[in-house]
């Protein structure tokens, strides 16, 4: 089953604003850096805990949850380049931002 991807650019953009880096951000939550890269790249989901203490770590209103957790605002796009006709495919992810 593929997940939902969502754009979490905005909530990456207030974890360097208060905590400076992704690792002090993952410790204060309680999760390994590995496990916070996983769900800033859609690859595991945040559960509903871990969504409320992230706002409350980042000292936002759980009224803003969802500017945070479910913005669909740029749209993620694989190119598939095949190279020198060895069979090697090389993948290429592309965010188109919103202006």
């Amino acid at each position: 089953m593929k997940l939902v991807s969502f754009s979490y650019d905005k909530l990456r953009g207030k974890i360097r604003e208060v905590f400076g880096t992704q690792d002090r951000f993952a410790e204060a939550l309680g999760m390994s850096k590995s496990t916070l890269s996983q769900k800033l790249n859609n690859s595991s989901e945040f559960t509903q805990q871990e969504m409320m203490d992230s706002m409350r770590l980042l000292k936002q209103s759980l009224t803003q949850l969802d500017e945070y957790f479910y913005s669909r605002g740029s749209e993620n796009r694989i190119t598939v380049t095949a190279r020198g006709g060895e069979g090697k495919c090389e993948s290429h992810t592309t965010r188109s931002r919103k202006r």
